[in-house]
């Protein structure tokens, strides 16, 4: 058996780890040069560029249903908060930036 990573150690190791990457994760917005979007446009775009529909639950081959469920959660969960934000020229998104939790 191999080493044990830090975080492995004891859930107390686990919790600094958590909190290490999420600094350094700021630290990373603060420094860079990105501008994210956060805007939220109001009502419908004047144009629409492109638009897809697929089913979320299907039969993947061996792969076990209950994956194809999570990704139907983790959509539910996800798209009403990213529903409607601007991405101008220049700008980039993010999931985790502190922007978009405001919303």
């Amino acid at each position: 058996m191999g080493r044990k990573l830090f975080c492995e150690l004891c859930p107390l190791f686990y919790e600094i780890s958590v909190k290490k990457e999420r600094l350094k994760r700021y630290i990373k917005w603060i420094l860079d040069n990105n501008k994210y979007a956060s805007e939220k446009g109001e009502g419908k775009l004047p144009v629409l560029l492109y638009s897809h529909n697929s089913l979320i639950r299907r039969k993947l081959g061996n792969v076990d249903i209950q994956l194809q469920e999570n990704k139907a959660t983790n959509l539910k969960l996800s798209a009403p908060k990213v529903n409607g934000i601007l991405i101008k020229p220049g700008q980039t998104f993010s999931f985790w930036n502190r922007n978009i939790n405001s919303f």
